[in-house]
């Protein structure tokens, strides 16, 4: 299943291929950091406010802190990417690549914003975009296992054992708890018993 590996200012939250914003086969979600701009500090506070509630649960509530931090400052990306991770753990995955698409509009450097719009698009069924998401993240970010289990489950779910492996060697090579992880995860049983996918579960 997908992981959703989620940043945010002083907060480390955790959603589910790897990190799990979304409650289905999720991808890990990564909540914004600090915002890199100089945001008013209001902003700031209901940014804050709202990584605080995510963390809890409580996503709806952190949209609403999202909206008004927004309203603020709407120049600031990590406010869209994390509205975004609270939309698509909502199941509003059209939602969430709509914040998505505007943080990277606002800065096209940031490796978090492809990856979760990435996540969203392979919950959709868009593997060819999801991939395409997960290599401009990877390129920004190489150190990132998430992008490349991802990205292996993308291919996994395209039935394609090599690729499926390949990066699935990258994620674990970076992170051996991805391993274990693939050892039981669904997105990799159309390739499961392909000769390079066993050869990475030994």
């Amino acid at each position: 299943m997908t992981r959703f590996a989620a940043v945010a200012l002083v907060c480390l939250v955790l959603f589910g291929c790897h990190a799990k914003p979304e409650p289905t086969t999720s991808p890990t979600a990564i909540v914004g950091e600090t915002p890199k701009a100089k945001a008013p500090d209001d902003a700031k506070s209901h940014f804050n406010s709202g990584t605080k509630k995510l963390d809890e649960g409580d996503k709806l509530g952190a949209i609403l802190d999202y909206d008004e931090a927004i309203r603020q400052d709407p120049k600031e990306p990590m406010f869209y990417i994390n509205r975004g991770v609270a939309k698509a753990a909502l199941g509003d995955r059209l939602g969430a690549i709509a914040d998505y698409d505007t943080a990277i509009r606002l800065d096209r450097q940031e490796p978090s914003a492809y990856y979760n719009r990435g996540n969203a698009k392979l919950a959709r069924g868009d593997r060819a975009g999801a991939i395409a998401d997960f290599d401009e993240s990877i390129r920004l970010d190489p150190s990132n296992a998430e992008a490349h289990y991802n990205k292996a489950c993308a291919f996994a779910k395209a039935k394609d054992g090599p690729k499926a492996a390949s990066c699935l060697k990258k994620a674990i090579a970076i992170s051996l708890s991805m391993r274990e992880d693939a050892k039981k995860d669904p997105d990799f049983d159309p390739v499961r018993n392909h000769p390079d996918f066993q050869a990475l579960m030994k």
